[in-house]
């Protein structure tokens, strides 16, 4: 079926789009502790599931029924997710305990640098301390920073829980929606837009995916050979802010190399941290995964930025991390039906393309 994208579009259909969005959002804000992890593992099983079927091709594994794959797969997943769980845990806890080696080693570079100026003497961190963080009340940060860990930790339960359930569920999902659709036009319908989003979704995802661990991989090397304290918890870092479009690659990198600056107090050691991870940045984002990624999502670049804007505000660094494939699955939808196809014109970057034009 095509439809012809200029057409002139409807006052009242405009208002309405406008009102229904409006409605939408601010569900999204006040349904976050529901919705989220909803959401994240809904994500995660589409990834899963892409890799079943990957999995499924490989001599061996492949002789293994489908359960068994998607069990194995499930079971790497409450894994990884308890192991990020209890490094990000750690690591807090170790780096407040060290401060006063940290604060030490600012002290130390500071005066260092003011003897090059011809500034000698030490400075007094401590009286500095008191005259300006020691005013702020620290109990009043430390609550909501709490208050934030006990929520992630909440989170990432019910996205163990809610994914392991989802996976279970997977094999009588299509014969749900054939009872829900009594007609079959409206059943494949449905299907063929479930569809749609599972292949776009599912396969940007894994393949950004891979090139997030290959350049969490990269990065752990360059901090281990750095000597760069917690490597591990700032590679992954490194790999998860790569999901966020644009900013990601940049906030990766400014984390670690903030950090070797009070570890060492040397400023010729955070310079070349900071060339080399911005270096093997530079290489996935524009070697790697324009190779990897052949078919990418159409998605407008503006239409990139006010979602990542939008649900940044929503929902945070998780919001930053999902905006991508929420618009997606929000592209596809509206694309499927012709009284929303012009939205899904808005979205896209080609309008020609099958998702953007409502092509089949």
């Amino acid at each position: 079926m095509k439809t012809d994208p200029t057409q002139p579009l409807n006052l009242t259909t405009i208002t309405v789009a406008a009102i229904l969005a409006v409605i939408i959002f601010w569900l999204l804000w006040i349904g976050k502790a529901l919705l989220l992890p909803i959401l994240i593992s809904t994500i995660s099983v589409l990834i899963l599931q892409k890799a079943t079927h990957s999995l499924a091709n490989l001599p061996g594994i492949g002789a293994l029924p489908d359960w068994a794959i998607r069990l194995i797969l499930l079971l790497l997943f409450i894994l990884a997710i308890l192991v990020f769980g209890l490094i990000t845990i750690n690591t807090a806890r170790e780096i407040a305990a060290d401060l006063p080696k940290y604060e030490q080693n600012i002290e130390t570079l500071i005066s260092s640098l003011l003897a090059l100026i011809g500034r000698e003497g030490s400075i007094d961190l401590a009286g500095v301390y008191k005259r300006t963080i020691g005013q702020i009340e620290l109990s009043s940060l430390i609550g909501p920073v709490l208050a934030s860990l006990a929520s992630l930790g909440g989170t990432l339960v019910l996205v163990v829980i809610y994914a392991s359930f989802m996976m279970a569920e997977q094999g009588s999902f299509q014969r749900k929606i054939s009872h829900i659709f009594q007609n079959p036009e409206k059943a494949e319908n449905t299907r063929r837009i479930l569809d749609t989003i599972n292949t776009q979704v599912s396969d940007y995802l894994s393949v950004k995916s891979l090139i997030n661990a290959i350049l969490a991989a990269i990065s752990f090397g360059i901090l281990w050979l750095m000597d760069i304290e917690y490597a591990l918890f700032w590679a992954l870092t490194i790999g998860v802010l790569n999901y966020i479009p644009y900013v990601g690659s940049m906030l990766g990198v400014i984390f670690p190399v903030a950090f070797s600056i009070v570890q060492f107090g040397s400023i010729p050691t955070t310079l070349i941290t900071g060339a080399l991870l911005i270096a093997a940045q530079m290489w996935v984002g524009n070697a790697l995964e324009p190779r990897m990624i052949g078919r990418k999502l159409n998605m407008s670049p503006f239409v990139v930025l006010v979602a990542l804007s939008l649900f940044s505000a929503l929902w945070g660094i998780a919001g930053a991390i999902l905006a991508i494939p929420i618009t997606s699955i929000m592209a596809v939808v509206l694309g499927a039906f012709p009284s929303t196809r012009f939205l899904a014109i808005l979205l896209a970057e080609d309008i020609h393309s099958e998702g953007a034009s409502g092509e089949t």
